[in-house]
């Protein structure tokens, strides 16, 4: 079996199958999707969902899509540099796990605005790292 067929026989086993039969041995858990409205992060909500995980989402819009987010799901809009969000937002959705997806990822841009990218992919996250 090649190295796809195996990711994807796994990614089947766990992700893909209705909760009670796909994850029957790993802990369910509450997770923090960091970016969950972009193509990568909502796309993550959907296989933690898959799982059986209870998941929210958190984003700031600037790249994401609120239709991205099936409804049902906690979503809280807020810049990751307020740090008093960070911490009421983990505190009351009670967050296990974080996946952050938030990164501004455009070359050109990043050259152009060098501030606007180290505030967000570096001083940004660290306010998420100290809570």
């Amino acid at each position: 079996m090649t190295t796809r067929g195996r990711f994807i026989g796994w990614q089947r086993k766990i992700a893909s199958q209705p909760p009670a039969e796909g994850n029957t041995s790993l802990m369910r858990m509450n997770v923090l999707v960091v970016g969950g409205a972009g193509y990568i992060g909502s796309h993550c909500v959907r296989q933690l969902a898959a799982a059986g995980h209870r998941r929210s989402c958190w984003t700031n819009l600037v790249y994401g899509h609120r239709a991205a987010v099936a409804p049902g799901v906690p979503f809280h809009e807020a810049d990751l540099g307020d740090e008093a969000a960070v911490g009421r937002i983990l505190r009351s959705e009670k967050i296990e796990v974080v996946m952050h997806f938030a990164a501004y990822c455009y070359v050109g841009e990043s050259v152009t605005d060098p501030l606007k990218y180290y505030l967000n992919n570096v001083a940004a996250t660290l306010h998420l790292l100290k809570r």
